[in-house]
Parts: structure tokens; C-alpha cells; sequence
């Protein structure tokens, strides 16, 4: 998160460059869809090492901003921009400004629609970014007012950390985190998955009978402490393998439906040691949690040899949040 700003002299350059992390949800539970069409969340995540890069020009002379995007992605994701252009509009609604026109450039290293919050990503840096670029003036709560406003994963990658969210971003609270930091290896798929369509279809399977309900919401589909209480404990002590234990996330069967050779990359990096295998999110990235760093390499090698995903990296956790990184 940004710090004290000032808002840019006349004649200086106008750009800022700012950085956010990707997250991982190590429980995610997922209530009845609500009135308002969204699915009540309670979830625990964490910032992890595949980051986004948001560049923000001011150009003065133009009517509208544009959004280019970079990175492993071959596509532009509307609901990215859509986002990008809703972080920026809200920050100048809280500073009370007029809303200026900016360039918006995107270098990414998180997979789109892979379940690691590469729009949630983007919309934290450009909080950040935009802040900075045009001397707003927003505390660190405001920006995480304006976080808070835009998506349940927006807080989490401009916070960073560890985080127990609930709701759909109403309700954020950084958790106690304590050992070593912790190592993944992240198997990518070719093609993304998008959002809509593994929530509709946890749906389906829930009115068939083939998922129960989430144990992390009561009869009255209020939230409830029991789906994450021993991750929390885990977290706090810092154990890896009582973490890999507790390990949770209720749109699995939902992803593996939609894509079952995603059973087989979660087997094969089982196979090859690490302590857990779990969906990303919403999917269809794979994230293998391992003892230490040099388990995370082996494991990652062995994938990579078996052609287990498109493309696997090696990361840590928790990390920063958003922050700038270049003026």
C-alpha cells in the first residue's frame, strides 16, 4: 500500500509504476448464491510471488484512458479492464477530484482467469498507481476502502500478507502468521476458466446432490468459524504440514468437473513430494505446496519433465502488497 502523496508539479513526468502480488486461497468455502447474485465467501489467502506491473501515464490531452496488457496471457480480459478502469474512478470519487485521463500499461506474470486474482492484482496496483500518479491524497484506509469496493481478492493483494476475508470483500482481517515463508509450485493450464462458469457450476452440482454444502456457513447460510479455525491454528504456529492438512477449497470438484485432466496434474505433483495438491480459486491453475525450497524445485522439475501443465514456476509466500516501484 501506498504512503503520503503529493500531487505531481507542472513539467515533471507523469507516470507511476506499481507492483501487486498474486494470491492463494488456502481455504475457500462458498455459500448459496445470494440475492444480489454473488456467493457468500469466507475465505483464507495469502499474497504470493507472481506479481502484476501497472504503469500509469496521465495524458492530458485525451478524452478516455486505454488499457494494454502484457504477459503470459495471449488475450485481453474485458473484466480486467473493467476493474482496472473501477479502481481508478473510485479513487478520485473518494479524493473528491475530477476524474483525470490515463494510459493504463499491464506486464503480468499471473495467469488470467487462472484463479490467482490476476484482475484483482491489476486493481490493486492501480489503486496504488493512481494515487501516487495524480497526488490524491488517500490514506491507507482509503485505499482499502476503495479495495473493499471492487471484489473480494482486490484487499488481499493491495494488503498483502495473510488475510480472512468474508463476504465479498465487506469483511477483511490480516491474520497471524508465524515459521518460514511457504513454497509453491504453480502449475498453469493452457486456457483459463472463467469465474462465472465454476460458480454455476458448484451450483449444479449442489441442486443435483454430487457437492455438499460448504462447512464453512451454517443452516441459515450465515458464515461460521469451523471450515478454517485449524488452518487459522496452523498459520499461527507456523507448521507446514498441519497448514498442507487443512488445506480447503469448496470449488474443487467444481473446477475438476469442468476440466477433468486437472486430477491428473494434482496426482503428479503428489507423486512427485509435495505435502498438498489443491486448486487455485476458481481454477484451473494447481498449486502444490512442498516442505522447503528445494522440495518446491524438484517438484516443479518433475512436472516440467512430465509436461504436467503449460508452465510451472516455483514461488513463495506470503509476500508485500501493492506498492510503487518506479516514478
Amino acid at each position: 500500500m501506498s504512503g503520503p502523496v503529493t500531487r505531481p508539479q507542472s513539467g515533471e513526468t507523469r507516470r507511476r509504476t506499481a507492483t501487486a502480488p498474486a494470491k492463494v486461497n488456502l481455504h475457500l468455502g462458498v455459500g448459496p448464491r445470494r440475492a444480489d447474485g454473488l456467493h457468500g465467501i469466507v475465505t483464507v489467502y495469502q499474497s504470493v510471488g507472481l506479481w502484476t506491473h501497472v504503469t500509469m501515464t496521465a495524458e492530458p490531452e485525451s478524452g478516455t484512458g486505454t488499457v494494454t496488457f502484457s504477459g503470459p496471457s495471449t488475450y485481453v480480459e474485458r473484466g480486467d479492464e473493467d476493474l482496472v478502469r473501477a479502481a481508478v474512478r473510485r479513487c478520485f470519487e473518494t479524493a473528491g477530484r475530477p476524474e483525470e485521463a490515463v494510459r493504463v500499461d499491464i506486464d503480468s506474470d499471473i495467469p488470467v482467469r487462472g484463479g490467482m486474482g490476476s484482475g484483482a492484482a491489476n486493481a490493486a496496483a492501480s489503486i496504488v498507481a493512481a494515487n501516487a500518479l495524480f497526488g490524491l491524497g488517500l490514506s491507507p484506509a482509503q485505499e482499502l476502502g476503495v479495495a473493499q469496493s471492487l471484489g473480494s481478492d482486490v484487499p488481499l493483494c493491495l494488503h498483502g500478507g495473510t488475510m480472512l476475508g468474508i463476504g465479498h470483500g465487506e469483511q477483511v482481517t490480516p491474520m497471524p502468521w508465524r515459521g518460514d515463508p511457504l513454497h509453491w509450485v504453480v502449475a498453469m493450464a493452457r486456457e483459463g476458466l472463467g469465474a462465472e462458469s465454476v460458480f454455476a457450476e458448484l451450483d449444479r452440482m449442489r441442486g443435483a446432490g454430487t457437492a455438499h454444502p460448504s462447512a464453512s456457513f451454517d443452516a441459515e447460510d450465515q458464515p461460521v468459524d469451523d471450515g478454517h479455525i485449524d488452518l487459522a491454528r496452523a498459520l499461527a504456529g507456523g507448521d507446514v504440514d498441519e497448514i498442507a492438512a487443512n488445506l480447503y477449497n469448496d470449488l474443487a470438484n467444481a473446477v475438476a468437473s469442468l476440466r477433468p485432466a486437472i486430477r491428473r496434474t494434482l496426482e503428479d505433483g503428489r507423486e512427485a513430494g509435495a505435502l498438498a495438491a489443491v486448486i487455485a480459486g476458481s481454477g484451473p491453475t494447481c498449486l502444490l505446496l512442498c516442505r522447503d525450497g528445494a522440495s518446491a524445485l524438484d517438484v516443479a522439475t518433475e512436472l516440467a519433465t512430465r509436461g504436467s501443465a503449460h508452465a510451472v514456476r516455483a514461488i513463495t509466500g506470503p509476500t508485500r502488497g501493492a506498492h510503487i516501484t518506479a516514478t
